[in-house]
């Protein structure tokens, strides 16, 4: 499978209380920026590649908001016949992983060109098996019409102009009686996205995990809040 670059990886295991995963990341992020923008940026009088904004590498890393949305599936999963997940923008894709290695039955999506090759080596390292869907969460091509029992995502609300975007979408592929499962560190606009997925009629309940960091030696044991949504 052809990728943008030649990424430089490495082996990292996550200690999951029902089940480990290997987890093929990224070596270093800010090379793996520097290479992707050699490959993307424009020279001088050359013109602006449009996928470049869409292409950046920070799917393969470790993310702590990931690891907090995961031991939150991990602690609630029932294995209940016909139970059905959507993981939207899922970099490397680790809720999937940990949900399909559960028994769960999960699609996971994500806009990024490469996500596809570490997804293959990722369920290839732990024997498993999670479908792939390159989609942007407001364009879901084939699922557009889908509804899921669960629909899940960490780190995707990267701007304050995507409260809304992201909100509608996730509401979007709910279905009746399911609920959305959003994991995030505390950006500032957080509340907002918060008071708008109440005010389109939706409960909510916040769940609290403190997870060690992954990636960056320098980086200190962070809160990463769960929010759940659902119809009642």
């Amino acid at each position: 499978m052809k990728t943008l670059i030649n990424y430089h990886t490495k082996k990292q295991l996550v200690e999951f209380s029902s089940a480990p995963l290997t987890l093929n990341v990224l070596v270093n992020l800010d090379e793996a920026i520097e290479q992707i923008c050699d490959v993307l940026v424009p020279q001088e009088g050359e013109a602006i590649n449009p996928f470049a904004e869409d292409c950046s590498p920070y799917f393969g890393v470790l993310w702590q908001s990931a690891v907090g949305l995961s031991m939150h599936v991990e602690k609630t999963f029932k294995n209940n016949p016909g139970e059905t997940t959507l993981e939207i923008g899922c970099g490397l894709a680790v809720p999937s992983l940990l949900l399909a290695k559960l028994g769960g039955n999960v699609i996971a999506t994500d806009y990024h060109p490469d996500v596809a090759y570490f997804l293959k080596l990722n369920t290839k390292e732990n024997k498993i098996s999670v479908p792939f869907l390159r989609a942007k969460y407001d364009d879901m091509g084939e699922l557009k019409n889908k509804k899921f029992s669960r629909v899940m995502g960490s780190d995707i609300l990267y701007e304050y102009k995507h409260i809304r975007d992201v909100g509608d979408a996730l509401i979007r592929h709910m279905d009746a009686h399911g609920e959305i499962l959003l994991a995030d560190p505390g950006r500032s606009y957080l509340q907002e996205f918060s008071d708008y997925m109440k005010s389109q009629g939706l409960r909510e309940e916040v769940f609290t995990y403190k997870i060690a960091p992954f990636f960056n030696d320098q980086e200190k044991h962070r809160d990463v809040f769960v929010f759940r949504f659902w119809r009642e």
